[in-house]
């Protein structure tokens, strides 16, 4: 059975501040839900569409290592990419994921905190200029396991300064595996991805848009999406491999934030 708990007040809530909190161990983390109120010509709930003007980047510590980074307006494109409803003043942070197919699957990727790590954390930055009236963390949780199994986040960052084939080789190559990319641009024709020589996939926008359609998913403005396992945690990309390259073919230059969703054991 899950509970929503609130979370103990969070240090540094101020404009141009990183705000911290240090999670208490002992639960299991199935969604963090940040709740934001600024004063903008009165108290307002940031609406679902305008956290990147109030939040930057938010990480999960876990012993110091941030297993979960991604800037608060790709967030929110996250979770409704995967048919989440935004409530207005609520961000939320799955680490469970209740668009898998199979209760096992959903449960697999939170975050157990029973035992195995020291500490757990969540940092949060706030932009300059913003007056915070409320920044609360609220968690989802259930009976405690041991730290296990997980979802991460990990973020790179792209500079593609030409138009064209860009190849991408810096993505870790380790035991753990990779459900899906998200590359926060939407000037991507071609994604190609070969693994130790072979080809692994290759696709136009139109078949990427029409294979969220079976699956359901909502695709969102400015982003491109290249999703290994869309429903089912075992099609994964595993990674412990020799090679792994990511080819994206931009059609426009600029600087685009790519987000690894993996699934890392312990």
């Amino acid at each position: 059975m899950s509970f929503i708990r609130k979370m103990a007040a969070l240090q540094g809530v101020a404009a141009g501040q990183t705000a911290t909190g240090n999670l208490p161990l002992g639960a299991t983390y199935e969604i963090l839900y940040i709740y934001m109120n600024v004063d903008d010509s009165g108290a307002t709930d940031v609406g679902h569409a305008d956290w990147g003007d109030y939040l930057g980047e938010i990480k999960l510590m876990v012993d110091g290592d941030a297993k979960y980074t991604m800037d608060a307006a790709d967030l929110a494109a996250y979770a409704k990419r995967n048919g989440q409803t935004l409530v207005a003043g609520v961000l939320p942070i799955f680490l469970l994921r209740p668009w898998i197919m199979t209760p096992n699957g959903q449960d697999q990727t939170s975050y157990g905190t029973a035992g195995g790590i020291q500490t757990f954390q969540i940092e949060i930055d706030i932009k300059s200029g913003v007056t915070v009236n409320k920044l609360e963390v609220s968690a989802q949780q259930s009976q405690g396991k041991p730290f296990g199994a997980h979802m991460a986040m990990r973020k790179y960052h792209l500079n593609h300064g030409v138009t064209g084939p860009f190849e991408v080789t810096e993505l870790r190559r380790s035991a753990y595996n990779i459900s899906a990319l998200h590359i926060a641009s939407a000037a991507i024709e071609g994604v190609e991805v070969t693994i130790n020589n072979n080809q692994a996939t290759k696709t136009t926008k139109p078949i990427r848009a029409a294979h969220d359609a079976v699956y359901k998913k909502a695709g969102q403005s400015g982003y491109t999406v290249v999703d290994f396992a869309p429903n089912r945690i075992k099609d994964a990309i595993f990674m412990n491999v020799q090679d792994f390259r990511l080819t994206l073919d931009f059609t426009a230059t600029g600087n685009s934030a790519l987000y690894a969703e993996s699934i890392e054991p312990a």
